[in-house]
């Protein structure tokens, strides 16, 4: 539709795999709050994800589609302490 009709195209993605596949530019919101805004390459890098999820994230190309690739590294703290905490 973008290109057929001249048009902006939005959409909400929590995905970010797939926001990198689709978007031409991206918006990394953190609480509401615009982190970055730009091409996926620029805005979607590891320290940008790692400061605004609180959790290490790799990223990298996908060998197969070249694709940039988001890769979750271990666990978010404050949910850990949710989970092992007694009710």
């Amino acid at each position: 539709m973008a290109d057929d009709h001249q048009i902006a195209v939005g959409a909400v993605l929590h995905d970010l795999d797939q926001a990198a596949a689709l978007a031409d530019r991206v918006v990394l919101l953190h609480e509401g709050r615009i982190v970055a805004d730009g091409l996926p390459e620029d805005v979607l890098t590891a320290q940008r994800l790692t400061d605004t999820y609180g959790i290490r994230i790799e990223v990298g190309t996908d060998p197969l589609t070249g694709r940039l690739r988001t890769r979750v590294i271990g666990r978010h703290h404050s949910r850990n302490e949710r989970l092992s905490t007694p009710s």
